[in-house]
Parts: C-alpha cells; structure tokens; sequence
C-alpha cells in the first residue's frame, strides 16, 4: 500500500478551509488525503530574510489538460517527487524562537473533486477571478502556526473529461522555479524517467552569503514605515480605493510581439521580451490612470543565473528593480532604461547583503512586520509586475497529456500587481493584472485596446482556445 493509500482521509467537506466553498456552484463533493514522500531524511530549514518577508503571502497556480487525468497514479508519483524536494511536505515550526521549515515528511494535502463546468467554462472562472475553487487554500496564519500544511493539491475532474491541477503552497517556501522543481519530477516519475535532485539546503542565509557575488547595491530592499505611514496603510486597506479592484488580462500573440520590439529597438540595443512587454503595459496603464505623472515600476527579478546561484536551489532569490516611470515617457524610451537597470543588475540593484544589514540595523526580523518591500506602494499607485515566462510550465505532461493553459490566481488584498505568463498552448503572452476599477473600465475602452493592441495583425495566429475563452482582448 501506497504512503498517500496508507494516509487517505475521505471526506465530503474537503480539507482544513476547503477551497470548496469558493466554488460551490461548479464543484461536487472534495475527497482529500495525506501523501508523503517514499522515503525522505528529516531536516529544519532555515529562512532567509526574503523568505520571511513572504510568510503571510500564498502562491496559487492552475494547470489546465483537455483530458482526463489519473488521481492514483498522479498520487504515486507525487510520493516519488517529494522523494527530491521533500521540504514541500514539511510544516513551519519555531526553533529556538526562529520560525522554520520542519521538513519531517509530514504530507501534502491532496484533494479531487469533480465540476459540472467545461475547460472552458473553468478557465473562464479564473479570468473572471471566479476560480478559487480550483485548489485547496489554507489560511497563511494556520500554516505559519504549524497546524496546517505548507503545500496543497487539488484535482479537479470537469464534465467534458478535461482536469485541472490547482496548486497552494506558502511563498516562503519557494518561488515559482522552486515550485516547478517539483513539478518536472512529479512529471518525470509519473513517466518512469530519472529525476533530477534539488538544492535544498538547510541554512538558506548561510549558503546565499557564500555563493551571492561581492558589491552589489548599498541601498537594501526595504523600507521601515513610521507608524503614520503604518496607519494610512492600515486605511488604505480597508477603504474602496483597495477593495474595489478587478482582474484584467491581455493576450499577445508571437507576431505581435515581434514587430513590438521592432518599433521599440533603438541604437542597436537588443531587448528581451520583458523589456518590451513591461514597457509596454506600462505606457498603457499611465494613459488608463491620468492623476499620476509619476511612478514607480517594481520589476521582479530572478537572480539566480545572474548571481551564479544554482538553477535547482529551493528559495526566494528575488528581489525588485524599481524605476520611476513619467506619464509621457513613450515605451521605447522606457523599454530602453529596462534592459539598462538589467545590464547592470548585479552592480546597482543586488540588494541581498544590503537588505540584510538594513533589517539587522533595525532590530532583526521581528522588526519586518514593519517594513514595506521598496517600490512596492499601492498608495502612490505605483506598479509591481512579475514575469514568470521561461519556466518549462507547458512541458509539465503527465501520461503523455500537456497543460493547454496555466493561470495564475491574483488574490490580492491590494491593487496594481501585474503578471506575465506564457499564453495557451504555449504561444503567444498573457498579461494579468488587478487594477483599479476605475482604471481597469478606462481598460477595456475600445480606443484603449485599439492602443494597446497597435501591433497586432488580423492574420497573427492566435490558439482556437484563446478565441473560445474570450482572453484575446
């Protein structure tokens, strides 16, 4: 018998705050279970100071195949799978008043439930921001307790025979290239191929502080908030300006996004496509928001490759570039000061050693309760985009099945949080971004569209199920 056999609790509520509720129109009874690794050393990992700064903060993801996918054999090579990244199956403990990664192989939460909805039909619900019913989420106070999981599963069987995977875990454990390590050996062992080990080290500061390049930027990561700024933000919060929010999205297709860079390359500088796109949504927010002439623009960036950080280390070697944008300033020209700030990432905008110094200056990190992420002020209106392209997420197969779509699920409890993922099937760009109400209507403007979409040909290939969801816009 099977660890995740062996462990199985059937219920008809679903797990600890069941996502079931969420979607209690589209969903029928949850059946949950505890899988765990087939065999897996026990260890406590330390966090370091950006992990900490995510430990209220859930990442959620879908996976969307236009078949039918096996529970039990999904079940037997996630054991295999965490056999490589077991950190996933662990809880969050104190030790020595430090909170930790216990990773003693205590389980993942591992669900199935059955829809009336149709791929399309779902994946609707997720653009409409309707699709919380697609994964399993625990509350981040309960996980950070010890009471709960750090990661949960959710399969989700729809009438038409297609699946969906709906993934929670806590951001603290790991970015999303942290999660998709994981994945690629969840893929793998479901295949019955080789798969490839993951850095998980115990001491996360320790091991950044030996690999992280010397110099970098002097100015940290971070800000601390005085208690006016504290109180305005705990306003702000319960005000209409962030609680009247809605998801947008855009769909760029390849040749779009060709003749896009094109039109903005200038003396011969060779520009990626998050420069061009991160310019670009920009240039269309500022004209959706005319009552601010500047602000700033919070990049996300994955250092890893340009700090010689291992590929398969499980963390959160991120950090913000931030660069204050004009309304006026023409995409190009903005486009342009990206891929400069990127150039020379390592040298002004490194900002690892520096934030740590900053929160040790302050008092240690019972003090980053009173912090704010630099860039990051959803009062100035300022924009924070990520941009998690490039990660392999279409070629997590399982028996042969390919993702046709991946979403990623913006919860957020404030506006002006951006996102670009890889578009269905693999082609094109999605963009997806929470916005304010006002300017998400200024958004989906006819003449705001025809802007945003000046690049855009009427014979460019877009996916048949792009143009059956309706995300083409």
């Amino acid at each position: 018998m099977s660890h995740s056999e062996a462990s199985e609790a059937a219920t008809t509520g679903g797990g600890p705050n069941s996502g079931a509720s969420a979607g209690s129109a589209s969903s029928s009874s949850v059946q949950t279970r505890w899988v765990r690794a087939e065999a897996a050393p026990s260890s406590n990992i330390r966090f370091s100071i950006t992990d900490q700064l995510f430990l209220q903060v859930p990442a959620v993801v879908t996976f969307f195949y236009d078949r039918a996918l096996d529970d039990a054999v999904l079940a037997r090579g996630l054991e295999q799978a965490l056999n490589v990244v077991p950190v996933f199956a662990g809880r969050i403990r104190a030790v020595d008043g430090e909170l930790q990664i216990a990773s003693a192989n205590q389980g993942v939460l591992f669900s199935t439930a059955r829809s009336e909805l149709g791929l399309v039909e779902a994946i609707k619900s997720v653009a409409e921001n309707r699709g919380q019913f697609l994964t399993e989420p625990i509350s981040p106070s309960e996980a950070c307790s010890g009471s709960a999981p750090i990661f949960t599963v959710r399969v989700t069987h729809f009438s038409d025979g297609s699946t969906a995977l709906g993934f929670w875990w806590l951001h603290a454990l790991g970015d999303l290239q942290s999660f998709m390590l994981l994945l690629r050996a969840w893929s793998a062992a479901v295949a019955g191929g080789s798969l490839s080990p993951a850095l998980v080290m115990e001491d996360r500061p320790g091991h950044l502080e030996a690999r992280l390049p010397p110099g970098g930027s002097e100015e940290p990561g971070l800000r601390l908030l005085d208690d006016s700024e504290l109180m305005r933000f705990g306003q702000y919060l319960a005000s209409s300006s962030a609680t009247e929010k809605r998801l947008v999205q855009a769909y760029f297709a390849d040749a779009e996004l060709a003749r896009m860079r094109e039109a903005y390359t200038m003396n011969g500088v060779r520009l990626s496509s998050n420069d061009i796109l991160c310019a670009h949504v920009m240039e269309a927010i500022q004209a959706c928001d005319p009552e601010v002439d500047r602000r700033n623009l919070s990049i996300v960036v994955n250092y890893r490759r340009l700090a010689g950080l291992e590929e398969s280390f499980v963390g959160n070697p991120i950090t913000g570039l931030v660069l204050e944008c004009a309304r006026a300033e023409p995409a190009a020209s903005m486009a342009l000061r990206i891929r400069s700030a990127m150039d020379r990432f390592s040298q002004d905008h490194m900002d690892y050693r520096a934030t740590v110094r900053f929160v040790e200056s302050i008092g240690g990190t019972k003090s980053l309760s009173r912090c704010s992420l630099k860039g990051m002020d959803p009062l100035g209106r300022h924009v924070s985009v990520t941009n998690v392209c490039g990660l392999g997420v279409y070629d997590v197969t399982f028996a042969g099945a390919r993702p046709v779509y991946f979403a990623t699920i913006l919860d957020t409890p404030f506006p002006w949080v951006t996102m670009f993922v890889e578009g269905f099937e693999n082609q094109g760009k999605m963009f997806v971004a929470v916005l304010p109400t006002d300017v998400a209507d200024r958004w989906a403007q006819p003449a705001m569209l025809k802007r945003l979409h000046r690049f855009r040909q009427p014979e460019d290939a877009i996916p048949a199920l792009a143009k059956r969801v309706g995300c083409i816009d």
